[in-house]
């Protein structure tokens, strides 16, 4: 038999895209050829799927009808969250041949070479609510997101998450809080970096419950120390945290690690009390505020990006300029803002007074202009300052060549060309800005 060409189409998070490079590399190693979604047709199309929002839903099903659309005959595979609590829509709508859950890509291969030899299967997705441990029995020495360029990996140390905000289904489509084998995600950076890779994100869908499940006292700090022992890494990042992790040893611990980005993506909400007690957020306005002051006063070019959930029931004009102001004060560099999505299996669709669609929309506008001049202000306040860029991409146009990368503080910084700069850490005075990028002449 020929080789089968597959292609994998990823939506969603980070912790996805990496999920998605473990399957990649599982069919590479058993005789399956890679292609690109947009640009070959394949004889297997997996989708990795999101349902984060209702919005995630509906672009699952339309990657789903458009690999179907590309080829008619290719065999469909749908995995990840959406699969994980819509199986039995999915195959009642026929949108693909097989489903996968978010913790089943271990069974990939035996569940693809069963569909082709005999065209049905049986398989039941596991509840992934019971899952207690970390799946760690993979070889991770595999080709990461950037692989052409050799810059930027994403490292999975945590999946899924015991919080249960009342609006959220993730602890419905991930599980339980389940940490990764220190010496496991030692190994697998070491190797990285040995790769030619200079900067890791720490990923995972609630980074922050980093170690709540061992019996040994380990947390986030731990991971952040041992990597930092990894010579031929230059940088740290990390995706997403939770304010009640932000304390005095937590950051005492953190900046002594120079190889840490002064880079905190701090999820918010909501700047009311009143509605993140509502949504079963673990802080209030006081809590997270301390967390800022924290890292603004202990980060050098710290950078403060967040989320914003806008609408959430019971949400009156009073808490969204509560909302307004607070994000305000705190000059965040970037706010991402989401309109309220209802979730099945959640408190919050039973929720009352609901906010109608139009107010929505019209604080959803009101915040995104907010977040785009503070993001403005904030790029604005390093011209004429030096910073730490690292290169990822030459960009050609009929014009000129230049290069692009991010400082440590995740600023994005063109620079002119000068040989070849990809994947090299350089010093670069920022000289212009546009609304929310910048333009550095190297040092």
């Amino acid at each position: 038999m020929c080789k089968l060409k597959f292609s994998i189409l990823t939506l969603g998070c980070k912790v996805n895209y990496y999920d998605s490079n473990i399957v990649k590399k599982i069919l590479e190693e058993n005789n399956f050829d890679y292609v690109d979604f947009d640009d070959d047709v394949a004889d297997i199309y997996i989708i990795n799927t999101c349902s984060v929002t209702n919005l995630s839903d509906r672009k699952s099903r339309q990657m789903l009808n458009k690999a179907r659309k590309k080829n008619p005959n290719a065999i469909i595979l749908a995995m990840g969250c959406y699969s994980q609590v819509n199986s039995k829509q999915i195959l009642e709508l026929k949108l693909a041949d097989i489903v996968i859950g978010s913790d089943d890509k271990k069974n990939i291969l035996e569940l693809i070479k069963k569909y082709i030899a005999q065209k049905d299967l049986d398989f039941k997705i596991k509840d992934v609510r019971k899952k207690k441990i970390f799946d760690d029995n993979y070889n991770y020495e595999i080709k990461n997101f950037n692989a052409d360029e050799r810059v930027r990996a994403f490292i999975k140390i945590q999946d899924g998450c015991d919080y249960f905000c009342s609006y959220c289904i993730i602890p419905f489509t991930r599980g339980k809080s389940r940490s990764r084998d220190l010496n496991n995600i030692y190994f697998e950076v070491q190797k990285i970096c040995d790769a030619g890779f200079k900067e890791i994100v720490l990923t995972g869908i609630n980074v922050s419950a980093y170690g709540n499940d061992f019996e040994n006292k380990i947390g986030l700090a731990d991971v952040i120390e041992k990597l930092g022992e990894i010579k031929n890494l230059a940088r740290i990042r990390l995706s997403s945290i939770e304010p009640n992790i932000i304390n005095k040893n937590f950051v005492d611990r953190a900046k002594k690690n120079s190889k840490l980005c002064p880079h905190f993506h701090m999820s918010l909400q909501s700047g009311s009390d009143k509605i993140l007690s509502a949504m079963n957020r673990k802080y209030d306005r006081e809590k997270y505020f301390e967390a800022v002051k924290l890292l603004k006063n202990n980060f050098k070019n710290v950078c403060l990006t967040t989320d914003v959930i806008v609408g959430f029931p019971g949400e009156n004009e009073n808490d969204f300029l509560d909302t307004f102001d607070f994000v305000n004060k705190i000059k965040f560099a970037k706010v991402h803002v989401f309109p309220f999505s209802e979730r099945k299996n959640t408190c919050a669709i039973n929720f009352k007074n609901k906010v109608s669609s139009e107010i929505k929309k019209t604080r959803v506008k009101k915040l995104i202009e907010l977040s785009e001049n503070l993001e403005h202000e904030y790029i604005k306040s390093f011209l004429g300052k030096e910073l730490n860029v690292l290169i990822e991409k030459k960009i050609n146009n009929s014009r000129e060549e230049k290069y692009f990368g991010y400082s440590d503080n995740y600023l994005k910084i063109f620079v002119e060309n000068k040989g070849d700069l990809v994947n090299k850490i350089i010093k670069v005075k920022l000289t212009d800005i546009n609304k929310n990028y910048g333009f550095g002449k190297i040092i």
